[in-house]
Formats: C-alpha cells, structure tokens, sequence
C-alpha cells in the first residue's frame, strides 16, 4: 500500500489518487495550490524575514524591559543563540497504514533567550526562535517515476523552559508554542512553491527537553523536540466514501546550539 505521507510532498497538481484508501483532509486544508499561494501571507523568504526580524525585534524590547524590572530582586541574563535542527514528521493512523520513513532535514535556527534565576539553581529560560523544520521523502510522480522531494515547514517558536543547574550542567524541559507560517515543496531541482496540503498560519504546540552545558557567557545545549499538536490531520475513507480512521503528522527534532549571554 502507499504511503499517506507520499500524496503531501508535492502540491495538488501531482497528488496521486490512492486506491484502494483514500485520504480527507480537514476542511481548512482541502483548497486549491493557486488559492493557497495566491493568498499566502508571507508570498516569498524576504517578506516571511522581514516580519520575523519584527517579532524578534519585538520580543527583545519586551525582554530588555522585564531585565529590566527584575534585576533588581533576581540574576537574570539575556543571550542570543544558533543552532542545527535536525527535523523530521511522525506518522500515526489507527487504521494500519503504513508508517512513513522519511529522512531528516537539517536546518538553521537562530533568536534570543532570556534566564531568571528563581533560586540558585533553578532557573526559568524564556525563548524566541525563528526555525525551519520539514523533511525529506520519496514519491511517486503521476507518471509513475520515483522521486526525492523536500518539504520545508517556517516557524517561529516560542519554548518555556524551566530547568536546573548544578555546577557548569544544566538540564532543562517545558512546552513550547509555535507558529507556523506554511509549508513549501522542491523536487528534483523544481521548485513547486506553497504546499496547501498542511494548511498556514496555525498555532502547534510541543514539549521539550535540554541538556545543556555552561562556559562563562557561552552555553552549549542539545535539546530534542516532540509536536504535541498535529501539523496535519484528516479521515481516511474507502472507495465508497465511508470513515474507516484517521491519520495525522507530528513534528519531531533534535536541535545542537551554542548561546552567548550578552547581559548577566
């Protein structure tokens, strides 16, 4: 049987009808590949950039004013930070489809952080991250022909950490809030633009876990992320159009990233 995650690698033009289970997606996800990037809110990288430094930009103002604020009664410092993310999708259905094996997709991540020691080892660590996610699949075109594709998710992420730290160790978990923009597709060298199929501009939430290692003003940090929230869902029908189940995608990564804390 072919795999549900094969028909959203490409937009809709190259889906392929899968017989003998179908997929229906949610409502909010069954538009058209023109509607979708005809209506696009960030319609290119640069203006997605541009709105993204604004949020950040944003958040450090709203950090240098909490420093500010709590200074005075805690040691707080705030950093920039970078990073790799390793970045992959969770298949699951409880219909007994097969489960997807894509390959991981590396990718930067980079933003801000800010940490308040609420006593002398425990701390909380608010982020701001703008990060691309997504993976890599094989496919099978409308003309039957194998093929490699990429699929690129942008977000803005949002981790609320609250962690521990003993000597120069740190170690550290909480939820995460992200936004995602959209979804974008490239095979063989083509670029297919806007990928409808997991829908824009929704909120997912995760949960996260670091382990971290301090060294003066610098920080170095592996931290593994899985998506609570689903990046897609629907309802897998058979050819007479009945229900029989559902599917859905989750996010998964793993992040490498070095901090430097500006003011502590």
């Amino acid at each position: 049987m072919m795999k549900i995650v094969q028909s959203f690698l490409l937009p809709v033009q190259e889906l392929i009808h899968l017989t003998p289970v179908k997929v229906k997606l949610q409502q909010n996800s069954a538009r058209s590949y023109g509607d979708a990037y005809g209506k696009a809110l960030f319609s290119s990288p640069k203006n997605l950039l541009m709105k993204t430094s604004h949020t950040l930009n944003g958040f450090v103002i709203t950090c240098l004013l909490v420093f500010l604020s709590v200074s005075l009664r805690a040691q707080t410092a705030f950093g920039i930070k970078g990073g790799i993310t390793a970045s992959n999708i969770i298949f699951t259905s409880d219909v007994g489809l097969d489960e997807s094996d894509e390959d991981f997709r590396f990718s930067a991540h980079f933003g801000y952080l800010m940490r308040t020691y609420i006593t002398d080892r425990l701390f909380f660590q608010p982020e701001l991250l703008y990060m691309e996610k997504g993976y890599k699949g094989d496919y099978t075109d409308i003309n039957g022909e194998d093929n490699t594709a990429t699929v690129r998710f942008w977000n803005v992420n949002l981790p609320l950490l609250l962690g521990f730290q003993f000597h120069n160790f740190q170690l550290a978990a909480g939820p995460e809030i992200e936004y995602f923009f959209k979804a974008h597709s490239k095979a063989n060298g083509e670029d297919y633009g806007v990928n409808p199929a997991f829908g824009k501009n929704t909120w997912l939430f995760n949960a996260n876990l670091e382990a971290g290692y301090q060294i003066d003003r610098f920080q170095l940090s592996l931290r593994g992320s899985l998506g609570l929230r689903p990046i897609l869902e629907g309802n897998v029908t058979d050819v007479n159009g009945l229900t029989i189940g559902g599917f859905s995608y989750r996010n998964v990564a793993l992040q490498a990233a070095v901090a430097y804390m500006i003011f502590e």
